[in-house]
């Protein structure tokens, strides 16, 4: 439902509403999480303590929608259709792209065992959050992005491209550079000493989840093309790749061939989709 509001928000250009239901939900949940967890030491009941605060904020963010488009659902079964078979292709391919990181990693559990999974999974637990920021950070561009496809202005729309991933980019570099200084300290502050001596496994993690970023931005863009047998395509070529990769891998380099094997795949996923994107 939330998503659907930001939809309406976004689609009428006031980004502002959703930043702001994302801050307020995020503050919200982890305060009456940690509170939870202090008092009760229940996961469950913090669990439904972070969903009640939700639901305010959810009204909030009707209220905000309602502004720009009706909320009240209006159901027209003929056209619900005609988008079902449209965009099958795109669901299939994001599912692809899920099944990416969900194969390299129980290749690394049946390889390594069930406890480097875990460690790999900690590890990897503060780089979500680069993805997450890569993400919100481009979602503001698809409405200029469709805006451009639509009027023919390819040009424009290529150097918008070439901008994103050049920031993105330089975004790494900053990143990287930042998990060398403090990475290895981070990681001891949130998980304990014992988590040091796998601080190497932070820079694959983040080149990962920076690459799970960009197959993600660039399967929006197929979107925005409508071109949607050419997200499948490059998601379910990430899928195959990944397959032989993670095992390959894993074996030749230990847990950081997890996130090479995510990042090679999710690169190659990239490359299959550009001419999709790039073309009229």
């Amino acid at each position: 439902m939330v998503d659907v509001f930001h939809g309406i928000d976004q689609k009428a250009g006031n980004m502002f509403y959703c930043g702001m239901s994302m801050l307020l939900r995020g503050i919200l949940s982890l305060l009456v999480f940690c509170a939870g967890m202090y008092i009760s030491h229940s996961l469950v009941l913090s669990i439904v303590l972070m969903i009640a605060v939700s639901l305010p904020v959810m009204i909030v963010d009707a209220r905000w929608a309602s502004n720009f488009d009706t909320i009240v659902p209006s159901f027209r079964f003929k056209a619900m259709s005609e988008l079902f078979y449209k965009c099958l292709p795109a669901t299939v391919g994001v599912f692809c792209c899920a099944a990416v990181t969900s194969v390299s990693r129980q290749e690394l559990a049946t390889v390594l065992g069930a406890s480097m999974l875990g460690v790999y999974s900690s590890v990897c637990s503060p780089a979500a959050i680069v993805q997450a920021g890569a993400a919100n950070a481009y979602a503001p561009l698809l409405g200029v992005f469709a805006s451009a496809s639509e009027s023919g202005d390819n040009k424009t729309f290529n150097a918008m491209l070439m901008k994103v991933v050049l920031g993105a980019l330089v975004l790494s570099i900053v990143i990287l550079f930042a998990c060398f200084i403090c990475g290895d300290y981070l990681l001891g502050l949130i998980f304990g000493d014992q988590i040091h001596q796998y601080s190497f496994l932070l820079y694959g993690a983040v080149i990962s989840s920076l690459l799970t970023a960009f197959i993600g931005f660039f399967s929006d863009l197929t979107i925005v093309k409508r071109k949607m047998a050419g997200n499948l395509v490059g998601n379910l070529v990430a899928l195959i790749v990944a397959v032989p990769l993670s095992s390959l891998l894993i074996r030749l380099f230990g847990p950081n061939g997890t996130s090479a094997a995510i990042s090679l795949a999710y690169l190659v996923g990239c490359v299959a989709m550009l001419p999709c994107i790039i073309r009229k």
